[in-house]
């Protein structure tokens, strides 16, 4: 009987191993984008955006060797708009970018701080496009521009699973232009803008 039990659990396949967890990084921080000058086909005017306060949250995770992700960036900005249908009106434009990642994070010497390099490729969004102070803009849809750039930081070892991060952001934009005149812009529509953010990176699975 005995040597039928062994050869029975001979014939019995290996059990697989469970694969090891990927992990997963949830990051959200907060900061600062300089305002820029706009020409907007769609309104049909100019937008002098100012400064405004984006929150992004951004999910990366292991993949083929790279790491990559996902990044969302929201900032309700103000606005001076000027046009045909308004000379020098207040008004406010919700930009919401939506971009794929590809992250290189190097390790600086033996210490718990690293160097960040993260390029970026996807969609902004404008929507929302409204008065303030009792100014009323003309009516525009959403309008989607294309969108790449690379953003550069450092990020500090705080846990086995915590980083505090802070970043450059440069992001280029492709806007359709219009037909008012308005300084500072460029002929080719194409858009620069710069933000720094702070926040925090949680490693989740693993």
């Amino acid at each position: 009987m005995a040597c039928v039990a062994q050869a029975s659990a001979a014939q019995q396949p290996d059990k697989p191993s469970n694969p090891p967890d990927t992990p997963i990084w949830i990051s959200v921080s907060a900061g600062g984008l300089r305002g820029v000058p706009v020409s907007d086909k769609a309104s049909n005017g100019g937008w002098h955006l100012q400064t405004s306060a984006p929150v992004t949250v951004a999910f990366a995770m292991p993949l083929w060797g790279q790491t990559i992700g996902l990044r969302a960036q929201t900032s309700s900005i103000n606005l001076r708009f000027t046009g045909p249908s308004c000379a020098d009106c207040a008004g406010r434009v919700q930009a919401t970018a939506t971009l794929a990642t590809l992250n290189k994070t190097s390790q600086i010497g033996n210490s718990a701080y690293n160097t960040e390099i993260e390029f970026a490729l996807g969609m902004t969004s404008w929507t929302g496009l409204r008065g303030r102070d009792g100014n009323q803009l003309p009516a525009a849809g959403a309008v989607h521009d294309f969108t790449y750039g690379i953003s550069f930081g450092w990020s500090r070892v705080l846990s086995d699973r915590l980083d505090a991060l802070l970043m450059l952001d440069i992001l280029n934009l492709t806007h359709a232009i219009g037909s008012a005149s308005v300084t500072g812009v460029r002929g080719n529509g194409q858009i620069t803008l710069y933000g720094l953010r702070a926040g925090a990176r949680l490693q989740l699975g693993r």
